[in-house]
């Protein structure tokens, strides 16, 4: 099982936001097809993370970053 995780980072004092889970899927495949489907929404950009592998992110100037990548759920191991 893997979920498609929206987070985002902010720069300002605020404390930081709680990671949300967007939707589920049965591979990897499935929910790299629909992160690269919502990284065509406007601002997004595509990009490869080294410790995340590909995002969709959409930044904010100084002020944040919001972020969209795919996660496996250990806990179904």
């Amino acid at each position: 099982m893997y979920y498609m995780i929206l987070t985002a980072v902010i720069t300002a004092t605020s404390p930081p936001l709680t990671p949300a889970i967007i939707d589920s899927y049965v591979s990897l495949e499935k929910c790299l097809d629909d992160l690269i489907s919502a990284s065509k929404y406007e601002d997004f950009e595509l990009v490869k993370h080294p410790i995340l592998g590909r995002s969709a992110v959409k930044q904010y100037g100084k002020e944040g970053v919001t972020v969209l990548f795919c996660a496996k759920d250990r806990r179904s191991i």
